[in-house]
């Protein structure tokens, strides 16, 4: 038995019987249920540019009046979303440098800690001390000014009376000498020497109970009087040094 092979015509007529009314009613039922108006407006919706654009998209019958007030409110949305950018960059560099201050302390701190100062101690220690060396300068400046001391200590020394207080032994940094609490007329006085040298060192002292204040002083030095009568030297810092009692 042969096989019917259909010619073109017969193809065309099979389309036109079949395909033809199947996409007639479909667009039609399409149409009439608005299924291409709802494609076409979200076709539409999806060319907008950007959100900028959305409230002054371009309007065909509009007038150059129009289209340049358009174009204008169009360059204010961009200048403002530029402002709002420029000020969350500003915001985030402000958090940046907040965060790296903050970590340079962190590490300045762990520095300290892991590496603290040892304190400069003397064989007279105190869990006090400080190691500082304000006493040891206070004689070097007493060194240094010899001239005037020297005159100061005679004048004083020599005008009146003067009754011993009290002596002690100090050494603190390497210097050893002599403290002699005396009052001359009412007043109280201390006077520093330092072994092997004539140089000596006079200053006023203010008493109040058992401390002793010395006037005018840069460094806010004073002495503290103990129970046993040795002298323990201080100043701003704290505790400096003991000087032991030898009469």
């Amino acid at each position: 038995m042969a096989k019917y092979k259909p010619t073109g015509c017969a193809r065309f007529l099979f389309f036109l019987i079949i395909i033809a009314p199947i996409a007639y009613f479909g667009s039609k039922y399409m149409i009439d249920n608005k299924i291409i108006d709802g494609l076409k407006d979200k076709f539409e919706q999806t060319t907008v540019d950007s959100p900028l654009d959305q409230d002054i998209a371009p309007n065909k019958n509009e007038s150059k009046d129009e289209a340049v007030l358009r174009l204008e409110r169009r360059l204010e949305k961009i200048i403002e979303a530029y402002r709002e950018q420029e000020t969350i960059i500003k915001n985030q560099e402000k958090t940046i440098n907040q965060q790296q201050d903050e970590i340079d302390r962190l590490k300045s701190t762990s520095t300290a800690t892991t590496n603290p100062t040892q304190p400069t101690r003397t064989s007279n220690t105190n869990p006090s001390s400080t190691g500082s060396v304000s006493l040891d300068e206070l004689l070097r400046e007493a060194d240094a000014s010899m001239g005037k001391t020297t005159k100061s200590s005679t004048s004083k020394t020599s005008s009146a009376v003067r009754s011993t207080l009290g002596k002690w032994r100090y050494s603190f940094a390497n210097v050893d000498g002599e403290i002699e609490f005396y009052q001359d007329r009412g007043r109280i006085y201390s006077l520093i020497t330092v072994d092997g040298s004539s140089k000596t060192q006079i200053d006023e002292l203010r008493k109040s109970g058992n401390r002793f204040d010395v006037v005018d002083s840069p460094m806010g030095e004073y002495y503290l009087l103990k129970t046993n009568g040795d002298l323990d030297a201080y100043d701003r810092n704290g505790y400096q040094t003991t000087c032991r009692r030898v009469r």
